[in-house]
């Protein structure tokens, strides 16, 4: 509300100039009039001198001239002899103290109202030139090749014209964004498969983004990414993927002994998802080793990670892959052997990923099953 009685004032203030304007010329022609009259009876005076004075507004273009009959010496006393004065920005052709002669022709050109507006806030200014830009720098305002004046610069200026000037100014601003690693596998024959392994932890990268940020009387207009530098390049994290095929071992006199990893035959029907007539919701390829029940082998324990016995029938999992308490069944991938149904009860510390390990109650038939490709069957309740 404050801004808007501002504008209005302001426009009061510019109509009532305009209107003195139109007064002062209209008086300046009825003066230098009488002044014609009265000095008439001069006429055949040979000290006075017959001069004409034309009075211009700049902006507008409207002229009023008339020819006076005076005996003053000097411009500026002609001027105060017909009531003349100048403005701060009006312009004299002559200089005021120039000595008159007869038939001399004094001009006054009148300056016109503008009004400036930039971010500091608006100031009006009596101007004479002809253009916005030259009436911006009559005003004393500086403006350099980024800012920009509305209306244009080369547009013609006519009295009480708002001009705004906008203050553009672009600089360079320089940011640090952070570069991701990737993630490369490499292939191990050394290792099983199913088996990963990280041999190298990734390291994240960095890179400076430069910017060209231009602002509009201080506030940002617009961003602008010139250029992208990597100051340090990312390493990518590397995983060792075991390729390896454990070679089952079924006609070694120990594997023959376990009835449960040699005799019992499997049949999968994976179309009605089945393994031995059971129902099982997934199956996982691992590379299962075997431990006994013997506490001297499990650190003195003879209870697994549930609390349960230590028996046959009881695998151990890493839980991230098979959830504790999970009923499954585990055989060879091509049906030569099999553990039969388990429960994975379970943990070890060497149990990670891919593996389990399947408990015997002899230590003679776990040392006997060694290393071997195996499918776990995860069962439904």
């Amino acid at each position: 509300m404050d801004k808007i009685m501002e504008r209005i004032i302001k426009r009061r203030e510019l109509r009532e100039r305009r209107k003195r304007r139109r007064r002062r010329f209209a008086a300046a022609a009825a003066a230098s009039a009488v002044l014609a009259t009265a000095l008439m009876g001069a006429a055949n005076d040979k000290a006075g001198k017959e001069v004409i004075i034309k009075e211009i507004d700049a902006l507008s273009g409207f002229e009023n001239s008339i020819t006076v009959k005076t005996r003053q010496e000097t411009a500026s006393g002609l001027l105060e002899e017909c009531g003349l004065e100048l403005g701060e920005n009006d312009i004299l052709n002559v200089s005021p103290d120039s000595v008159l002669y007869d038939a001399a022709n004094i001009v006054i050109t009148r300056a016109g109202t503008v009004t400036i507006t930039t971010a500091d806030g608006s100031t009006t200014a009596n101007v004479t030139k002809g253009t916005v830009g030259e009436a911006v720098a009559e005003a004393a305002y500086t403006v350099d090749d980024n800012d920009r004046l509305v209306p244009e610069a080369d547009t013609a200026v006519s009295d009480g014209m708002q001009i705004r000037i906008i203050r553009i100014d672009t600089t360079t601003e320089t940011e640090t964004a952070p570069i991701d690693f990737g993630v490369t596998y490499v292939d191990d024959p050394s290792m099983m498969q199913g088996e990963e392994k990280v041999t190298s932890e990734g390291e994240t990268g960095e890179k400076e983004l430069v910017y060209s940020v231009e602002t509009k009387d201080g506030s940002e207009s617009s961003r602008t990414l010139v250029e992208e530098r990597v100051v340090k390049e990312a390493s990518d994290k590397v995983i060792a993927r075991g390729t390896a095929t454990p070679t089952p071992r079924p006609t070694e006199a120990p594997a023959k002994k376990q009835a449960s990893s040699s005799s019992s035959k499997v049949s999968v029907d994976a179309t009605s998802g089945t393994v031995n007539g059971m129902a099982y919701s997934k199956k996982i390829t691992v590379t299962a080793t075997a431990y006994s029940t013997s506490p001297s082998e499990n650190g003195g324990h003879s209870t697994t990670a549930m609390g349960t016995p230590l028996r046959k029938g009881v695998i151990a999992v890493d839980p991230s892959v098979i959830p504790l308490g999970t009923k499954v069944y585990v055989a060879a991938a091509d049906g030569s052997w099999s553990y039969g149904t388990a429960v994975a009860q379970d943990t070890g510390g060497a149990i990670k990923g891919n593996k389990i390990d399947l408990c015997y109650t002899s230590s003679s038939e776990a040392r006997s099953f060694g290393r071997r490709s195996a499918v776990v069957y995860i069962l439904e309740d």
